[in-house]
């Protein structure tokens, strides 16, 4: 499976907030709150994730998401492990 890029991250960010997100290398370790991306819109994302990547993510995987890294190195991680891929 590919990659899960900074432009995947930036468009599902940007589908669970009312606000822009601002996402770029230099800001990928700036937390989630200051990006506008609230623990609700965190769920979302998840769940929109969960749909397009055939992957079960726990909420306790959710709730450590502090910064756009953390869930970009997740996905990646999650991508290429296999692991959660539902069939």
């Amino acid at each position: 499976m590919r990659a899960f890029t900074l432009e995947d991250l930036v468009q599902v960010l940007g589908t669970v907030t009312s606000d822009a997100v601002d996402v770029d290398e230099g800001r990928l370790d700036t937390d989630l709150t200051v990006l506008n991306v609230d623990s609700l819109a965190m769920v979302e994302a998840a769940d929109r994730l969960q749909e397009t990547y055939r992957l079960t993510i726990p909420d306790d995987d959710v709730s450590a998401f502090r910064t756009p890294r953390d869930l970009l190195e997740y996905m990646n991680r999650r991508l290429a492990e296999g692991s959660g891929v539902r069939q």
